[in-house]
């Protein structure tokens, strides 16, 4: 599972791909928060991103 993580965010600790918009996003300190999906950390470069995937997680993913 870890290797899919990696894919979906990039190396650990490191940054992640906002499913929403596709910017890379500071997993440390990520501008928009996160969001839990399913057992899945994501991370959002604006609220606006992460309110968008909380009303709608499977239109992104």
């Amino acid at each position: 599972m870890t290797q899919q993580l990696d894919t979906i965010f990039g190396k650990a600790g490191d940054t992640a791909i906002d499913p929403v918009c596709k910017m890379t996003v500071d997993k440390a300190s990520p501008p928009g928060g996160t969001a839990e999906h399913e057992g899945v950390k994501y991370y959002f470069c604006s609220t606006g991103c992460q309110h968008a995937f909380v009303e709608d997680a499977a239109k992104f993913l």
